[in-house]
Order: C-alpha cells, then sequence, then structure tokens
C-alpha cells in the first residue's frame, strides 16, 4: 500500500509539470523474470480436525490452537540445513484465526519451514539458537512438553521453492495419540467366573513415551520428498511377524527411544536439566499382581482410568446377585506422548526375562481380591491417531503380570485405525489358550469402520 501511494503521488508530481513541456513515459509492463521476491501463503489445518469424536470422560481439548511457532530455514543450493533459524515468526491471534499467513523471500530461495503448535515460549526461544539438524537433540520430560491440559502440541512443516507466487497447504499433527474404551464384557470360558465378585479395577496406558524431542535424527538434509520426515521420523514398514498396531503399513515413530534408559532432559520452566526415565508406567520386569503406574497431575488422568471397587465401582460379576450385569460403560480417551522403543523381543507371550517393553493397553481384574491383567500390545502406535476400541471382551483369568502374557496365554485384537478419526475397534477378545497349555499366535485383524 505504501508503495501504491507513492507512486500516485509522483505521477500528481509529474502532471503538474506538463505545462513547462515534459513528457510522461509510459509505466512499463512487469516484467516476472525481473522480480527480486517471491510471496507464498501458508494455509494451516490440523489433521482430523473434522472428524474429531472426544470421549465423555477424560476428552482434552483436541482441536485448539493458541500460538504457533514458525522457524525457517535457508537452505541454498544444497539443501542443508546445519543452519540457525533464518526467522523465527509467532502467528498473531488474527493469523491463527484465519489459518493463513503470507511470507516473501528471494526469488528461487529454497526454504524449510518447522511449525510448532502450543509448545512452551522458552521452548520455542530455546529453538531459535539452535541448528536445525540439532533439534532433535533437545530432550524434555513429557509433563515439560506438555502438562496435560490445553491445547494439544503439534507439529508440521514445508518445503518451499520460492521461483513463483504460490499457496502451499499445512497439515498439523498432534504429537499425541488416543485410545478410547467403549466398554468392557466379561464373557468367561470358565462360567464358574461369572458367579464370583469381579472388579474391573483399573485401565491404563503402560511403556509410554515419557521423552519428547523437537525433531528426528534421520537425515542431514532436507528436501521436497523428506520435509515430512523433520519432525515426526521417515517411514517405517511393518513385517509379517511384526504387525503394527491397528494394521497401519507404515508408521512414523521419530526419536526411538530405549526401555531401560535414562535421558538428559530440559526444563523450560527452570532452564534446567534432570535425569528422565524413559517410560511413563513402565512396567517390564514388574512382579507378578503388580500394575506401576508412575504418572502424575493430569497425566495421571490422561493414562490411567481407576475403579473404587471398595464402593462399588467397576463391578462386573457378583457372588449374590444373579442379575448382575457382566458390561462396564467406560467411555474413557487415554492419551500418550509420541515415541515408542522399538528394542527387545516382540511378542506379548513370553517369559518373565523375555518380555518387551513396548507401550500397551492394560485392563486390571481384581477376581475375589486376587488382581489379573489382560494387556494389548500396541507396537508402533503412531502419533496423531485415534484407536477407538468399542468393546474388550474378557474369556479367562488374564495373566499374573501386567506387561505381558506368560508362553500359555493368547490375545485376539480386531481394529482399524485412522488419523485422529473415529475410529471403531469392534471387539477385543483377550485370555487363557486351551486346557494343553498349547500358546497361539496373537492374530490381529483390521475391520472398516463401523464394523
Amino acid at each position: 500500500m505504501i508503495k501504491k501511494l507513492l507512486y500516485f503521488a509522483l505521477a500528481c508530481g509529474m502532471l503538474a509539470g506538463c505545462n513547462k513541456g515534459i513528457d510522461i513515459a509510459p509505466e512499463p509492463e512487469p516484467n516476472p523474470e525481473m522480480q527480486t521476491t517471491q510471496g507464498v501463503t501458508f494455509k494451516l489445518n490440523v489433521k482430523g480436525q473434522q472428524q474429531t469424536k472426544a470421549w465423555a470422560i477424560g476428552a482434552l481439548d483436541e482441536d485448539s490452537v493458541d500460538r504457533i511457532d514458525i522457524f525457517e530455514f535457508d537452505l541454498g543450493s544444497q539443501g542443508y540445513w546445519d543452519y540457525l533459524p533464518t526467522r523465527h515468526i509467532v502467528l498473531t491471534d488474527a493469523q491463527i484465526e484465519a489459518g493463513e499467513f503470507n511470507l516473501y523471500n528471494p526469488t528461487n530461495a529454497r526454504m524449510a519451514y518447522l511449525f510448532y503448535v502450543n509448545i512452551p515460549e522458552a521452548l520455542a526461544t530455546k529453538m531459535e539458537s539452535t541448528r536445525g539438524n540439532q533439534f532433535y537433540s533437545i530432550r524434555l520430560r513429557a509433563m515439560d512438553f506438555y502438562d496435560g491440559t490445553g491445547g494439544i502440541p503439534m507439529g508440521g512443516s514445508a518445503y518451499v521453492y520460492f521461483n513463483q507466487s504460490q499457496t502451499v497447504e499445512v497439515s498439523l499433527e498432534r504429537f499425541l495419540y488416543r485410545v478410547d474404551v467403549g466398554e468392557i464384557v466379561a464373557d468367561f470360558d470358565d462360567a464358574t467366573l461369572l458367579n464370583k465378585d469381579v472388579f474391573v479395577k483399573s485401565i491404563a496406558l503402560i511403556n509410554t513415551a515419557n521423552v519428547i524431542t523437537m525433531g528426528s535424527d534421520y537425515m542431514t538434509t532436507v528436501t521436497q520428498s523428506n520435509i515430512g520426515n523433520v519432525i515426526f521420523g521417515s517411514q517405517l514398514t511393518t513385517t509379517a511377524d511384526k504387525p503394527f498396531f491397528g494394521g497401519f503399513e507404515t508408521v512414523r515413530i521419530g526419536y526411538r527411544i530405549e526401555d531401560n534408559t535414562s535421558y538428559s532432559c530440559w526444563n523450560p520452566s527452570t532452564n534446567t536439566t534432570t535425569s528422565a526415565t524413559s517410560l511413563m508406567n513402565k512396567n517390564k520386569y514388574s512382579a507378578s499382581g503388580v500394575l506401576s503406574i508412575t504418572a502424575t497431575d493430569n497425566w495421571l488422568t490422561n493414562t490411567v482410568q481407576s475403579y473404587n471397587i471398595a464402593s462399588g465401582e467397576g463391578r462386573i460379576c457378583s457372588s449374590t446377585n444373579p442379575s448382575q450385569s457382566h458390561t462396564l460403560t467406560v467411555n474413557k480417551s487415554l492419551y500418550a506422548m509420541k515415541g515408542t522403543s522399538s528394542f527387545g523381543s516382540y511378542p506379548i507371550l513370553s517369559t518373565y526375562n523375555d518380555q518387551n517393553g513396548f507401550p500397551k493397553l492394560v485392563v486390571e481384574l481384581s477376581i475375589n481380591g486376587t488382581s489379573y491383567f489382560y494387556p494389548i500390545q500396541m507396537y508402533c502406535p503412531m502419533h496423531n491417531v485415534a484407536y477407538e476400541i468399542t468393546r474388550i471382551t474378557l474369556k479367562s483369568l488374564g495373566s499374573n503380570y501386567s506387561n505381558f502374557y506368560e508362553i500359555k496365554v493368547a490375545a485376539d485384537v480386531e481394529m482399524s485405525v485412522t488419523d485422529w478419526d473415529e475410529t471403531e475397534i469392534s471387539n477385543i477378545n483377550v485370555g487363557y489358550t486351551d486346557d494343553t497349555g498349547t500358546a497361539r499366535t496373537v492374530r490381529m485383524r483390521t475391520c472398516a469402520p463401523g464394523v
């Protein structure tokens, strides 16, 4: 607008001099090849926003966007991003509300953009002075990165070649995944169990990532084809013997953590570092009859649903009431941070020494006062995905251990997933094998939503 006003004033001055015989040359047509800058319009969207369905208990504000930090990197001609950000942009409330903004750069510049939503301001300031290929080295505890309330942290990326004016779509993906549990049904193969006092004591996400990084460590250069890998990691492809949770063929898990390691993590609130265990609610090698919960405050609410069985909550079978309902309506949304351990033996059917530290959803039952567990393995859960489990059907006494089934136990899993959309898993059966103790192979079948 300033340039237009300036030109208008100049033209008026020249017209005033026409009486003195000054000739006015016509304004030349613009030559695109001579333009020194190009503009880009970025349009932002939250992936899966329109289909998000929150359950009645424990649902977070999943689509809220309170702050957006953008880091720009000049890649040069080689695509290197071993440099500090050239710009740190914080969008205004009006730009956030509009869902778009404009940027200009010299013609033919090649730029990478990393978008972070709802992150602590102190963290964004630290990233200003961090080289792009070192973003993965910024580690935080899950509770310091996100306190479990308010808008969920999200990330996105874009590669822009400023050779022409253009519009760039950017999808913002949540750093968390969600597991919805609809109901738990007691349908024991041993009918005598239906006449015992059976309670659901707790439902929990265990062995989930307690350490989060601001980028992945998979590349030294950035191109149009791999820009999507920078924050959430390159694609991993499943194998027949290690199917990903939910039936995905490929997933992104970013920075992979070891399940028996402590990491040095930075706290943005205190600007200090502290040692943090890699897993939240770690249950690998927990003793028989023990469900270990380490989450506190809002993360306790996000990862665990507990029932006060002393007050009669969670009852699904009764020794005195033959008309007792064997179905417990849960309708609980559980949340966990992206990331997983990719180390250790795969099977959930194992010996004590061979058990793995992969994330799991576990149901704890109290049967006549004794705890039994029904862990469901979640191998490489995907960020920004809502796993909706309509029903978990209990078939037997389950396991004495919270993290694995002893070798004589098996589990049947039926599910389907989408990117943070409504996703229905019709039923999960868990329980023992036949009386011979022969172990079956864990089966996972993908169903279409609504089945």
